[in-house]
């Protein structure tokens, strides 16, 4: 019997996730993360009929909009560690004052970014991107002024659902996504069509939408079926906990710097693709659109490796840990490996969908193909095993990591294959591709090492 429990991909111990458990977390956080990208193409197909400005401009947004989002969805998925270790232990009522401080510091944190960015939005464009062309940064500023404001809402609404994840709920998530998107898709129609509003009434859409599922999440968190009480039955236990808001920030600042300045080398990188012309960077726009097909049925079970990591370390059984590490693995390459075969046979008959020019076209399927060619071996390694890295605590190694091969390699190398070599907006998927392999070859070494084994959040 030993020698069946300590089979490296059996998973049948029930103090934690079982194969269909895993699966029971993968879906629902797949279908999320599908009805979010949903709404990310819908802004760029409709603008895409506009014309090739408002795509870039767009775009560029988007491309802002993901560095900010990807700070406060660190935050959360940071202090989410915190929560499910303190689970793993039994431990709830910690666990609850880990979620609270994790809602008020991400929340004040978004207040104060987003206060600034409304000071001046187009200033704001302009020190983030560089010389933008005045159409293409006309529309980005209209479509910019609304979603702003949205990137507070995302910051309560990541912890929530962060927190729901952690107590191994992921139908909730998947369930406001689908209302999201719904109420988006409605106002989108009515507001840039029936009103005439165009890329405004598409951000205008979003804002609304986002306020009125992150005010869903919170009594969803507070009023659910789940165990943690965040707000009431404090049972004595103080509102505001300094210990725990310091602890929260401690665990979870690392990963959000991370991903943050991940994203930052993104918007850098942007800075020279706006140097390509806009053909360039509207291809670039559909590419970006179009990358969830390639990465996300791998990337959910990132999410999915985090939690279960989390929970077994959290109960101190690092082979069950291992045992997490091996099996997600194997599942994510497979899954990616025939969403990319895919994408590469019909890259030029799935980039058709969005308006643009016949050039246009033609580098985005260029890129899309470069994307495949690289995440087919590598995305697992350099995305998902950092996810159950940070799952076992540790999250500086996986920051410094992160931060040198896109500062190091990414960059670098994009400079020297978009400009140099003259490649374009084709040469910076390339020096990416490249950075993927920098990334997974130290973190698949860190787990060998076990390195991480020794690493104490609680």
């Amino acid at each position: 019997m030993m020698k069946e429990k300590n089979h490296p991909f059996r998973l049948q111990d029930t103090d934690f996730f079982s194969y269909k458990g895993l699966l029971m977390l993968y879906l629902p956080a797949l279908v999320e993360q599908i009805l979010i990208s949903v709404l990310g193409i819908a802004d760029t197909l409709m603008a895409s009929y506009l014309s090739d400005e408002a795509t870039a401009g767009i775009s560029y947004v988007i491309t802002v909009s993901n560095w900010a989002n990807a700070f406060f969805s660190s935050m959360a998925a940071g202090g989410s560690v915190l929560t499910s270790q303190y689970i793993g232990r039994k431990r709830m009522a910690h666990a609850s004052a880990a979620v609270r401080m994790s809602l008020l510091s991400n929340g004040l944190i978004a207040a104060v970014f987003c206060g600034i960015l409304m000071i001046d939005c187009g200033g704001a464009l302009k020190l983030l991107l560089g010389n933008i062309e005045p159409v293409t940064l006309d529309y980005a500023k209209t479509y910019f002024i609304f979603i702003i404001p949205t990137y507070f809402l995302h910051a309560i609404n990541y912890v929530n659902t962060a927190t729901m994840r952690a107590e191994g709920n992921t139908r909730i998530p998947m369930i406001l996504s689908v209302g999201n998107l719904s109420l988006s898709l409605v106002l989108k129609l009515i507001f840039s069509y029936g009103f005439d509003m165009g890329v405004a009434g598409f951000s205008l859409a979003a804002l609304i939408a986002a306020a009125v599922t992150t005010a869903v999440s919170l009594l969803m968190l507070e009023r659910g079926k789940g165990a943690l009480r965040v707000f009431s039955h404090l049972h004595g236990a103080k509102f505001f906990n300094f210990p725990m808001a310091i602890h929260s920030i401690v665990v979870g600042l690392p990963v959000a710097v991370d991903n943050s300045l991940y994203q930052l080398g993104v918007i850098i990188l942007a800075r020279l693709l706006v140097t390509y012309g806009v053909i360039h960077s509207a291809a670039n726009g559909i590419a970006t659109q179009l990358q969830p097909i390639q990465y996300m049925v791998g990337n959910c079970w990132g999410l999915v490796g985090l939690v279960a990591v989390s929970r077994a370390v959290g109960a101190g059984d690092i082979p069950q840990a291992k045992r997490y590490f091996r099996v997600i693995t194997m599942l994510g390459m497979s899954v990616i490996f025939v969403c990319n075969v895919a994408c590469i046979f019909f890259s030029e008959q799935i980039v058709l969908i969005f308006g643009g020019s016949e050039e246009t076209h033609r580098i985005a399927a260029q890129m899309l193909r470069v994307y495949s060619y690289f995440a087919i071996p590598f995305y697992m390694a350099s995305f998902v095993t950092p996810q159950m890295l940070r799952g076992a605590g540790d999250t500086k190694f996986t920051m410094w990591i992160s931060i040198a091969a896109m500062f190091l390699v990414r960059i670098a190398l994009g400079y020297v294959f978009g400009t140099l070599l003259g490649l374009g907006a084709v040469g910076l998927y390339i020096a990416m591709g490249i950075n993927w392999i920098a990334r997974g070859s130290c973190f698949t070494l860190r787990y060998f090492s076990g390195k991480w084994e020794d690493k104490k959040v609680i």
